[in-house]
């Protein structure tokens, strides 16, 4: 497993870490005190994942993604529980 790409997100004193990986997978990291733990692992693409970039917006994270199955994934992400929601996204078919 090799992770492709990275990106640190700050609010309100918290601090993720989200890194897209070669097997299409995405990980939210909450960095705490010198630590660090998995609090979310999702299948993003069917391919490796490219990109990422992240824009929080009150409790919920909007994160955007891209693969080399040649979409655009945009997912919501409700951080009090950093539960993913499949009917909250929007996919973009670059094909």
């Amino acid at each position: 497993l090799r992770v492709n790409c990275v990106r640190l997100s700050e609010k309100d004193e918290q601090t993720h870490l989200i890194s897209g990986s070669s097997d299409g997978s995405v990980c939210i990291w909450r960095i705490q005190d010198g630590d660090h733990v998995l609090i979310s692992r999702f299948q993003a693409h069917s391919g490796s994942v490219t990109c990422l970039s992240v824009l929080n917006l009150g409790d919920e994270m909007i994160l955007a993604t891209t693969g080399n199955d040649c979409k655009v994934q945009i997912w919501r992400i409700d951080m009090k529980t950093t539960e993913i929601n499949p009917n909250n996204f929007l996919t973009l078919d670059l094909k």
